[in-house]
């Protein structure tokens, strides 16, 4: 390997081997790319910053594609596969302000529930009543419903979860078919992809909201019960 470009995969193969998310290593892969026609047979620090200062991007963009840069930066210094590598501080990554919760209204979500589908209803209520993110949604089996009721979650980077449910949520999962919760419509015996989720979510809410608020209204609910911010981070699969 004698060009950056010809190392993404290579690395893409260890993260995978790492047990890094499918989504992770292909917005880090995508990142790459684009950066690595940029360069030859050696990281340009002044071509990766005009990469990184890309007009129209935001700063969690920047942020993302220079951590990517800084993990295959890490990846190549380990293997020893290309000479002179800079140091992983070299690449700047921007800051980006903590954003606040954005809750949905209470409103919004029962009358989603009031006009949805029984399996749309379903994604719904995990999301808000147990917090789960629209990957969580799409992958979960019949079998991840456990006593106390309870699920096993199979949340990102491989990393698992027990996420308390209510009786009604478990009833709903119990009576599914045995199997994925979601089936996928397009191809038998596999799950609903993340995107057909959200979009069914989305569009349930009116298109004024997603899954992912849906967990911040979980989010913010359980902590105005507890005030206990480290029980809610281990609800919502946190790891700070």
């Amino acid at each position: 390997m004698d060009r950056i470009r010809d190392t993404i995969e290579a690395y893409e193969t260890a993260e995978r081997a790492a047990g890094k998310s499918p989504n992770t290593i292909r917005a880090r892969g995508c990142y790459l790319r684009r950066w690595a026609v940029l360069q030859s047979d050696r990281v340009d620090l002044d071509a990766t910053a005009a990469f990184l200062g890309t007009p129209g991007w935001s700063r969690q963009t920047r942020a993302t594609a220079a951590g990517a840069i800084r993990s295959w930066i890490r990846w190549a210094r380990r293997r020893r596969v290309l000479p002179d590598l800079p140091d992983v501080d070299d690449v700047e990554v921007v800051s980006v302000p903590r954003r606040r919760a954005r809750p949905l209204d209470e409103h919004v979500i029962v009358n989603a529930l009031a006009a949805a589908d029984e399996s749309v209803a379903l994604m719904i209520l995990l999301g808000r009543e147990a917090g789960l993110r629209r990957a969580e949604i799409a992958g979960l089996h019949t079998s991840d419903l456990l006593p106390g009721p309870s699920l096993l979650v199979h949340g990102k980077g491989e990393k698992e979860r027990i996420a308390p449910v209510s009786p009604m949520l478990a009833a709903h999962i119990h009576a599914a078919p045995s199997g994925w919760v979601f089936p996928n419509p397009v191809r038998p015996g596999e799950p609903m992809t993340p995107a057909m989720v959200s979009y069914r979510v989305r569009k349930a809410l009116g298109g004024v909201g997603t899954v992912h608020q849906l967990r911040h209204s979980f989010a913010c609910a359980n902590y105005a019960l507890s005030h206990d911010i480290v029980a809610v981070q281990e609800l919502l699969g946190h790891t700070s």
